[in-house]
C-alpha cells in the first residue's frame, strides 16, 4: 500500500495524536489514536493500535474507531472531552471485542453505524456488541441489513437515511 502510494506521488503524513486536519468549509478530523507507546501484547496489536479519529463539524460529532478493540477503547476514556458524538462507527465490524458498555457510556452516541457484509465468515456484527448497543438505546444500523447508510449534515442537524438491501427505507432528522 505504501508503495503504491509512493509510486503514485501521493502526499501522506503520519497521523499524531491530537492532531486535527482541516478538510474545509468548517469541517475537522481530530486524531485520537493510537498514541506511543504503542499497546503490545494484546489480543490483536494490529487492532488495538487501529486509527481512531472524530470528525468535527459545528454542532456534530462521529467517532470513526476503525478496528480497535477494548484496550484502546480504556486508553481513549483517558480523555472523556474527545468522546461524545452523535454517530459512533462501531469498530471492527461489530466484533465482540469492541464497544463496550463503559466506552459506550463515555460516547453517547444517538446512533451506531456498522460496517459488514452479510453472511461474512466472521459473523460480523456479533450478538453481544449488538446487545450492548440495544441496552444503550443506540439506533443501531448496519450496512449488511441496510445497504447504504447516509449521513447528512449542516452542522446543525443530521439526516441519516439508508438505500439498498431492506424493503423499508429508513430516514430519520435530529436538530444537534
Amino acid at each position: 500500500f505504501l508503495r503504491n502510494i509512493r509510486r503514485r506521488g501521493i502526499k501522506s503524513f503520519t497521523g499524531k495524536i491530537n492532531q486535527v486536519l482541516d478538510l474545509g468549509g468548517g469541517a475537522k478530523l481530530r486524531v485520537l489514536a493510537p498514541r506511543k507507546p504503542f499497546l503490545s501484547n494484546t489480543r490483536s496489536d494490529a487492532n488495538s493500535n487501529s486509527i481512531v479519529m472524530r470528525l468535527e463539524y459545528k454542532k456534530l460529532r462521529v467517532l470513526l474507531t476503525g478496528d480497535a478493540e477494548r484496550p484502546t477503547e480504556y486508553r481513549l476514556m483517558q480523555h472523556p472531552e474527545w468522546l461524545p458524538s452523535h454517530i459512533l462507527k462501531v469498530a471492527h465490524h461489530g466484533s465482540h471485542h469492541s464497544s463496550s458498555r463503559r466506552f459506550l457510556r463515555f460516547v453517547r452516541p444517538k446512533y451506531a453505524v456498522i460496517s459488514c457484509g452479510r453472511r461474512n465468515r466472521y459473523g460480523h456484527p456479533h450478538r453481544g456488541a449488538l446487545r450492548r448497543l440495544r441496552q444503550a438505546s443506540i439506533k443501531t444500523y448496519i450496512t449488511a441489513r441496510h445497504g447504504h447508510i447516509i449521513a447528512r449534515s449542516d452542522g446543525n442537524t443530521l439526516w441519516i437515511s439508508t438505500q439498498g438491501r431492506s424493503r423499508k427505507q429508513a430516514s430519520e432528522r435530529i436538530v444537534l
